[in-house]
């Protein structure tokens, strides 16, 4: 009868011991994934600032360049308009000599 007490108070030791192991494990296994979560939420946000400069950075650019094509979109219509005063001129001149260009 003692060996069969024994025995099972063995078993319920290595039971608890194993439990107890478990639960160590557990512990550390979310101790670490508690680090790596805010190791990557750092870097998350690190990227995110990144993101937001570079965005900023290539609207500026963006701006820039369709503040460009709108002063040339001007200077294309100036022009366009200087030839058609030329044009005018032109054909006035030939209406007042015979030349014919």
């Amino acid at each position: 009868m003692e060996v069969t007490i024994s025995l099972f108070g063995f078993l319920a030791l290595t039971q608890l011991f194993t439990i107890g192991l478990l639960w160590r494990t557990n512990l550390l296994i979310n101790a670490r994934l508690d680090t790596v979560a805010g190791e990557l939420r750092t870097e998350i946000r690190a990227l995110a600032a990144e993101m937001r400069s570079e965005f900023q950075r290539i609207n500026q650019r963006l701006t820039q360049v369709e503040q460009k094509v709108a002063s040339m979109d001007q200077r294309l219509t100036q022009v366009e308009q200087k030839v058609a005063s030329m044009d005018q001129r032109l054909s006035r001149l030939e209406e007042q000599s015979d030349i014919k260009v």
